[in-house]
């Protein structure tokens, strides 16, 4: 019976996840700097699929970005969840989980270089770079990896 309301319990933690299709890091074109980034299927979400081209044409004015775990049970069924909230110019909420142990080292990669760059796969070449405040993520991926070893 524990099994399966921990399953159901990953089910409500991914539920509504914009999946992500690899991550890795690219050079920006603006400042040269390598960031962290993940390039995601919206194919279900064109309101996601969006934010590269206002982004690009429009800037980016009120966005926040957040970030969850699960880690119930053992390390290597933990999850990371980055989530997403624009304001303008335009509406926008989303979110993406990854597994913490294949990502463990890319996640610290946004924590080093305070961002994360997100790509939509469309080959126009447009990212969307959101900063990620250092001070607050480190803590809870330390506390991660204390955890697990």
């Amino acid at each position: 019976m524990h099994d399966d309301v921990a399953g159901d319990d990953v089910g409500a933690f991914r539920h509504g996840a914009v999946e992500v299709v690899s991550t890795g890091m690219i050079i920006d074109p603006d400042d040269a700097a390598t960031v962290a980034a993940m390039v995601l299927d919206t194919t279900s979400r064109p309101d996601v699929a969006d934010l590269t081209r206002v982004h690009a044409t429009e800037g980016i004015g009120d966005v926040r970005c957040g970030l969850g775990v699960y880690d119930i049970g053992p390390s290597d069924g933990w999850l990371v969840r980055l989530e997403v909230s624009v304001d303008h110019p335009v509406h926008c909420r989303f979110h993406t989980v990854v597994d913490w142990i294949g990502h463990r080292e890319w996640l610290g990669t946004i924590v080093d270089g305070g961002a994360v760059a997100i790509g939509t796969g469309d080959d126009d070449g447009t990212w969307l770079r959101l900063n990620v405040d250092p001070e607050l993520v480190s803590p809870v991926l330390e506390m991660l990896d204390r955890r697990a070893s």
